[in-house]
């Protein structure tokens, strides 16, 4: 007996079978790699998104905080009209909440980092000149300027009335 005569001896019908279970695990396997190449498009998409909202996440709440820096920053010049309110008291607040605002250089984006400085910029350039303002220090334009020495130039300018009390 030859191959061939095994094989011819083989019923239709269970070749049928044969062939339909091909086509079977052919589609399952067709099905199995559209699903795979699915589900790696949905997981990227949703590591997007998670990356996204964390990103949001984090520049929401770093710009809350130097928004309330600003606004503490901004209350504190108002508040230099005040005589009766000590200096120390004055910038407490201001100076607490104020390295919030360097948060904002770290997360800012190219449009965004421009306009923050400018705003804390605006409040450093204030608060020294109203410090000398209200506490009538003698300060001129130029040590009214921000800068890192501010308490330093403040001291010199209480001496320097000292100085010119005692000269009356």
């Amino acid at each position: 007996m030859t191959m061939w005569v095994v094989i011819e001896s083989i019923p239709a019908t269970f070749w049928g079978v044969i062939i339909g279970a091909f086509f079977s695990l052919s589609g399952v396997a067709l099905t199995n790699r559209a699903n795979d190449r699915r589900l790696h498009a949905q997981l990227a998409h949703d590591r997007q998104i998670k990356d996204r909202e964390r990103e949001l996440t984090l520049r929401k709440d770093v710009y809350l905080a130097a928004a309330e820096a600003i606004s503490a920053g901004l209350m504190t010049v108002g508040r230099f009209a005040d005589l009766e309110i000590p200096h120390d008291k004055l910038t407490e607040i201001y100076l607490e909440k104020s390295p919030a605002i360097a948060k904002v250089h770290v997360i800012a984006r190219e449009k965004d980092g421009p306009r923050g400085r400018r705003l804390y910029g605006r409040i450093r350039q204030r608060l020294p000149a109203a410090i000398c303002e209200t506490h009538a220090l003698g300060c001129s334009e130029e040590s009214a300027r921000p800068a890192t020495g501010t308490d330093r130039r403040l001291r010199q300018g209480t001496r320097s009335n000292a100085r010119s009390n005692d000269a009356i």
